[in-house]
């Protein structure tokens, strides 16, 4: 997940408390598909009209068999 400061700042709570609550969210959708969890974050921290908020989420899948998982090419 990438995002923009404005998905995790709060002016009433400490940075480390956005970054919590939004690591909490992504690990309890883990296995959704990505288009829901985007569509999620997006509504429960995205609300103030006058912040950057951008985010990324980005899932690995598996390649066919035989064919090298390029992370793992040196």
């Amino acid at each position: 997940v990438l995002y923009t400061d404005g998905v995790v700042e709060r002016r009433d709570e400490r940075l480390d408390e956005g970054i919590d609550r939004l690591a909490h969210m992504i690990a309890a959708t883990h296995g959704a598909d990505i288009e829901t969890i985007a569509d999620a974050v997006v509504e429960e921290f995205c609300q103030d009209p006058d912040d950057d908020c951008c985010v990324l989420l980005v899932r690995r899948v598996a390649g066919p068999a035989g064919v090298p998982d390029p992370a793992a090419v040196a």
